[in-house]
């Protein structure tokens, strides 16, 4: 679990979940920053007079287990990170089984601590 920090914003602008590493994540987001892809992320930081200095990541924290769990997990960090529209660039997902697992799962997710390393790579 991963939240993408926007330097001009002082904002949490994404939250996100990958199989992947965060590193390999981190690369991936920040290619397609400098490619202009088109993506939420990247089209966040190569508009409105943002740059690629502007995006940091910031590890959430190691999951295992189901896919339902993750996506979970991501829902509540969105949440409390208020990474969803119109304060930021995620959209609601409408998956009733995460939302459903999501109640049962609310006391553990509060009780999480917000990591405070932001890591920025160029």
């Amino acid at each position: 679990m991963y939240a993408v920090y926007c330097k001009k914003c002082h904002s949490f602008v994404y939250v996100g979940e990958t199989g992947n590493t965060l590193y390999q994540r981190h690369l991936l987001n920040f290619s397609r920053i400098r490619t202009r892809h088109s993506d939420l992320v990247a089209d966040h930081f190569y508009t409105n007079i943002h740059d690629v200095a502007d995006f940091w990541v910031m590890g959430l924290e190691k999951l295992n287990g189901s896919d339902i769990y993750r996506k979970t997990m991501e829902q509540l960090w969105k949440n409390k990170l208020r990474t969803y529209l119109p304060f930021s660039i995620n959209s609601k997902e409408q998956d009733g089984k995460a939302r459903q697992y999501a109640t049962s799962v609310g006391a553990r997710a509060e009780t999480t601590s917000t990591p405070s390393t932001l890591f920025q790579l160029y």
